[in-house]
């Protein structure tokens, strides 16, 4: 910007002179700003009401025009304790039995508590581990969805190694310091997810027993009791050893024990156990049950003879669960039985013939499932249609019978200073709620929704209209202004209006369902085709738009041209009015020259 010293010569204040004579031309600036501030709200009026109609168009009659809507369906069951029912648009009306025989089941393993004061950085060595091939490596194998991990582990193991081992196959573990315990589970349910940890040797299953997650070994069933003498357990087997012999030897987990004649199987258990064996008597089966991995022979063959005695003998060791207080919840599918056929699935959710049902608990006895129209629910359709035809009809009529506001342009800074920050709002409220009164675009669409509501069509050889359901306006005089377009639905309990009438649509639903969907069908096409000749791309309105937002846009634009022309204009004016008055103090600064001169001449 240039810098202008003036009046030196004259003494005038050319500065505000010079503005006073441009102001006149400013005052056209703020003209043309508030025609672009009225431009400006105008698109923003007409893009509010552009999405009120897109959203009526593709969320409502987009979806009315199919039998799908229509098509509602609902399951009573008689007890939804047990189970639960999502009716699908093509389930079959009827009833049907249901017998829910098992729930799904994600694996879990509960592990038995570690050593006081373990926590996740115990080495497996610490918690009495010892052995190992020549490196001291030993494997464990976790068995998961029909894959087997294979990993090793020694001494300098420790609990969060371990964890993490399981956590990088695919499942939930972490150790809990709280309760002293390993907790592992299967990341969802049923049985294809289930798993089980295992070894291959000896010091594997001595590992997993140090972890707290030992597995268990059952011998066969015998006939004895817990206080069975092992001289009676002998010769029950037909040895007459302990006659001549007062004991005998045995190998446990590499180690030597002697056990006596006199000893009972109890007693002879407890020895074992002193290395390591983790045996138990179970009195209900006669089984005995040892951790997984001991070795157990007896030091000749009399020994021997004791083992297969009592079921523990060679042969009979096979793996049966978990030890050393460990538990484990197998994963497994939920099973029903529907009308007597069997459906399995991992998470407890049976997608069957349009029903969608989730099991609860198991059933003692069938429980009875019945399907049928839900008759509430395509009238509740209906109801939300007209409810969002009304709001949206009202509002269109609103802008178009908007009040004018000639004499009301957008204000200036300095009037907004003069006012409050209500009176301020109420007054721009004023200008624009006008701003699409009488406008074409708004009448456009609004008539072509009130055309189709108006409409008769034809279903099935019958010419059937709103008011044959009981949907119809309330009339000129007793609608209030820009509601004389609003339908309601006689006998609507939330309808003040007509909430005390016979309710017609209820009526047809209950009697005719496809008929009253037809019907409806047919409306909401017409409507949707009728409004959708109004989005058609023009060179003026781009495709999918309910207005000429080219249009105005283009108009919004050209406010920012006029608004910079002008300016321009008037800077030239500025300039000229600042070159005259130069041109005059140069005049004026010559004569003070020439008198100073003349003065000094005649001594002056």
């Amino acid at each position: 910007m240039a810098i202008r010293i003036a009046g030196i010569n004259s003494g005038m204040d050319t500065e505000a002179m010079v503005q006073e004579l441009v102001k006149s031309y400013s005052g056209k600036t703020e003209k043309i700003k508030k025609e672009q501030t009225k431009a400006e709200w105008k698109q923003d009026a007409y893009k509010a009401m552009n999405t009120k109609v897109k959203n009526f168009y593709n969320k409502q009659l987009s979806n009315l025009q199919y039998s799908a809507a229509y098509n509602k369906k609902k399951t009573s069951v008689s007890d939804s304790s047990k189970l639960s029912v999502v009716t699908g648009d093509n389930a079959v009306n009827g009833s049907q039995t249901v017998e829910v025989k098992q729930l799904a089941k994600a694996g879990y393993l509960t592990g038995g508590k570690l050593a006081s004061g373990a926590n996740g950085n115990t080495k497996l060595s610490d918690l009495g581990f010892t052995g190992g091939d020549e490196n001291g490596e030993t494997e464990i194998t976790l068995k998961k969805g029909g894959t087997d991990y294979t990993f090793k582990v020694t001494g300098d193991t420790t609990v969060n190694d371990f964890v993490n081992q399981l956590s990088s196959r695919g499942l939930n573990a972490n150790f809990d310091s709280g309760t002293g315990r390993i907790f592992v589970s299967s990341k969802e349910s049923g049985e294809a997810t289930n798993f089980d940890l295992t070894a291959n040797s000896p010091d594997g299953f001595k590992a997993l027993s140090a972890f707290g997650m030992g597995k268990a070994q059952t011998g066969q069933a015998t006939s004895f009791s817990s206080g069975t003498t092992l001289a009676d357990v002998m010769q029950s087997a037909g040895s007459t050893y302990f006659n001549e012999h007062d004991s005998l030897g045995f190998t446990v987990n590499g180690e030597t024990i002697t056990a006596d004649k006199n000893d009972t199987i109890e007693s002879f258990l407890a020895k074992l156990n002193e290395k390591g064996a983790g045996a138990s008597f179970d009195a209900d089966t006669g089984k005995i049950t040892f951790n997984a991995g001991t070795t157990l022979s007896g030091s000749d063959e009399n020994g021997d003879s004791l083992l297969s005695a009592l079921g523990i003998g060679a042969g009979q060791t096979a793996e049966s669960g978990y030890a050393g207080g460990a538990t484990k919840v197998d994963g497994q599918d939920a099973k029903i039985l529907l009308n007597g056929a069997e459906f399995t699935s991992k998470n407890n959710s049976f997608n069957v013939n349009g029903l969608t049902l989730t099991a609860k608990d198991v059933t003692k006895e069938p429980i009875s499932i019945t399907t049928d129209t839900d008759y509430d629910s395509i009238y509740d359709t209906i109801k939300e249609f007209v409810k969002e035809y009304d709001s949206l009809i009202n509002e269109l009529d609103k802008l178009y019978n908007a009040d004018t506001a000639k004499g009301f342009e957008p204000l200036t800074s300095e009037e907004k200073d003069a006012l409050t920050d209500e009176e301020i709002e109420k007054w721009e409220e004023k200008i624009k709620s006008s701003l699409l009164r009488r406008d074409s675009a708004v009448s456009t669409v609004a008539n072509a929704m009130k055309n189709a509501m108006s409409s008769v069509y034809e279903v099935n050889g019958k010419k059937l209209s709103l008011s044959n359901f009981g949907i119809e306006t309330l009339g000129y005089f007793n609608s209030a202004d820009n509601e004389r377009n609003a339908y309601h639905i006689a006998g609507d309990p939330d309808d003040e209006a007509t909430s005390g009438q016979t309710d017609k649509l209820k009526a047809a639903i209950a009697t005719d369902p496809k008929e009253v969907a037809s019907f409806f069908q047919k409306l909401a096409s017409d409507m949707y085709s009728r409004l959708q000749k109004e989005t058609w791309s023009t060179a003026e309105r781009s495709y999918g738009n309910f207005y000429d937002d080219k249009k105005v846009k283009e108009e919004y634009e050209s406010y920012e041209t006029k608004l910079a022309d002008w300016e321009e204009y008037v800077g030239k004016i500025e300039d000229k009015y600042y070159k005259q008055f130069s041109r005059m103090e140069t005049s004026m600064a010559k004569l003070n020259n020439q008198q100073n001169y003349l003065s000094t001449m005649y001594g002056m």
